[in-house]
């Protein structure tokens, strides 16, 4: 169901009737705030990350085209301890369900299109050669 379109208003049906749309803003501009913290800083983030990433089936396929930028982007801010489970989360939980997603009208989609932006982050922020060829 996620990975089409077409589907989206079947499988929102499906969860309680939140505002998720609300709290994936809240969270992206949580990972704003990162680095004006003091303590905490890697549990915080390790939290922001999960929460992102479960938040994957519950979002609108706008919001959901949205995540792999979001995640790569949190590289710039976050510890550089935690940039191996944000490639992890890229390639094992979210692409396998933005890439291949099919749009309503079988236009490709912008994660698809995005994605070489996503690996070029993700390059340019990864301090270790082992991560990138993951």
């Amino acid at each position: 169901m996620l990975q089409f379109q077409k589907k989206d208003v079947e499988r929102i049906a499906l969860y309680p009737n939140l505002d998720y749309r609300q709290l994936y803003n809240v969270l992206s501009q949580l990972a704003d705030v990162i680095p004006s913290l003091h303590s905490g800083v890697y549990v915080f983030s390790q939290a922001l990350l999960q929460c992102i990433v479960c938040l994957l089936p519950f979002l609108d396929h706008d919001l959901i085209n949205n995540i792999p930028y979001l995640l790569a982007g949190t590289m710039a801010v976050l510890p550089t301890e935690l940039h191996t489970e944000i490639i992890n989360y890229l390639c094992y939980y979210v692409f396998p369900f933005t890439i291949c997603r099919k749009a309503e009208d079988d236009a490709e989609n912008f994660a698809s299109q995005s994605i070489s932006a996503v690996i070029m982050m993700v390059f340019e922020y990864s301090s270790s050669t082992g991560k990138k060829f993951k």
